[in-house]
């Protein structure tokens, strides 16, 4: 009788072994990083289109982002810019964009700032951004490439709670058909009490001093945009 009653159970599927065992943990573990890429990717794509259709929406994102009470004068923000849960960027150029939010040519002037989570592939773009002697000679991120050819200065300067380490190099910048050769400002900024990942860089025609640094980044408080 119990041979008879061992022969009826209905047997088990695999699915069933891999959804209740060490596997189903594998398992719902991919099915929920495959939806977090999903909407992920849903997210980015309608903040960009978002971004592209409204022009004052994107000026006000850019400030907040920023922590500033208004855009420098001649820089427009981009569809580029984006606000995301894990990401802030940034990108102002000199010319006003289309009405689909792009810039087909940039001239002399830029600035691109991001904040995102710091992690191992961080302490690259960090030495690449402060000049240390591991520093690649590339930088290539988020569809911005940096190559910096000639180190001019490199130093650090405080405003408010922003520790701003940057150098001047001559280099050159692209993005996309966007290019740009000339001076630009590589910095690297900490805030107090976080560790993050936040770079930005400054483009235009003539190399600035310490003090033209500072008289442009006092327009932002980096630390308190998010």
């Amino acid at each position: 009788m119990d041979r008879m009653n061992e022969t009826q159970k209905p047997k088990r599927s695999a699915w069933f072994w891999i959804l209740t065992g060490c596997g189903g943990f594998i398992v719902l573990f991919i099915i929920g990083i495959a939806l977090l890429w999903h909407f992920g990717t849903k997210k980015l794509a309608a903040t960009i289109e978002e971004n592209a259709k409204n022009p004052a929406l994107r000026a006000e994102k850019a400030k907040r982002m920023l922590g500033a009470a208004r855009l420098p004068d001649g820089y427009y923000p981009v569809s580029g810019t984006l606000e995301l849960p894990i990401l802030t960027h940034v990108r102002l150029y000199d010319r006003a964009p289309d009405d689909k939010g792009f810039v087909t040519r940039f001239t002399n002037r830029g600035f691109i700032f991001t904040e995102t989570l710091y992690t191992e592939s961080s302490k690259e773009r960090e030495a690449f951004f402060t000049g240390a002697p591991s520093a690649p000679e590339m930088f290539d991120n988020i569809g911005i490439k940096v190559r910096a050819r000639e180190n001019v200065k490199s130093g650090s300067t405080q405003i408010g709670n922003q520790n701003i380490r940057y150098r001047i190099v001559r280099g050159r910048i692209e993005e996309g058909v966007n290019e740009a050769d000339g001076p630009m400002v590589l910095m690297w900024i900490d805030c107090p009490g976080e560790k993050k990942e936040r770079w930005a860089v400054w483009f235009q025609p003539d190399a600035p001093d310490e003090a033209a640094i500072r008289n442009f980044m006092l327009q932002f408080d980096l630390c308190r945009a998010m």
